[in-house]
């Protein structure tokens, strides 16, 4: 079976396309809410959960209890916005690192898919990675890119116009359905 090589170029846009395609759409609005109105209660409840804490400990109330419940609902519920946001400080810093260390903030990336792994080369920085076909979960057809996506949310970019003939792009996706058995599909 035929190998395939693509060249991509990781920009900030492309980041920013990348969080709208990871993050599922309703956790999206579910994450604003929870962290606009859960962040500063919880900020607001940590004080009194300590404090319920230390009654609760002390002396056995079931009002001081219940409320100790709630203070833990509400520092639970903004875990998952907050958890993007911080992955959101990281990219940025990642970025700005990289800037510092190549000049600029965009990455070439060449992506060659071999017959057991993917191979991710990074000309600026001369450094390659190699990933096996079953980390991918996702696979995600955007307006001009492929992105493959790990369970940990790492991504393969791979832009349509890179793989240069029209029937490419079709083998292109036979063969990623070939390789990455487990993967699910989306538009």
């Amino acid at each position: 079976m035929e190998n395939f090589e693509a060249k991509s170029i990781l920009t900030r846009e492309l980041y920013r396309e990348l969080d709208k395609l990871i993050i599922w759409r309703p956790f999206r609005t579910l994450d604003k809410v929870l962290f606009t109105i859960g962040l500063p209660l919880s900020l607001c409840l940590v004080v009194m959960g300590i404090l319920g804490v230390l009654d609760v400990i002390i002396i056995d109330n079931p009002i001081r209890t219940i409320v100790f419940g709630i203070v833990l609902i509400a520092l639970l519920s903004t875990a998952f916005p907050l958890q993007n946001f911080i992955q959101k400080i990281h990219r940025n810093k990642a970025l700005r690192k990289t800037k510092e260390i190549i000049g600029t903030e965009e990455q070439e990336m060449i992506t060659t898919f071999l017959e057991d792994e993917v191979k991710i080369y990074s000309p600026q920085k001369n450094g390659t990675i190699y990933l096996k076909y079953n980390l991918f979960k996702k696979f995600v057809e955007a307006k001009d890119t492929y992105i493959l996506i790990t369970k940990e949310n790492q991504f393969i970019v791979v832009n349509k116009d890179s793989l240069t003939q029209e029937d490419k792009n079709e083998v292109f996706l036979s063969y990623i359905r070939d390789k990455c058995k487990n993967v699910k599909w989306s538009k």
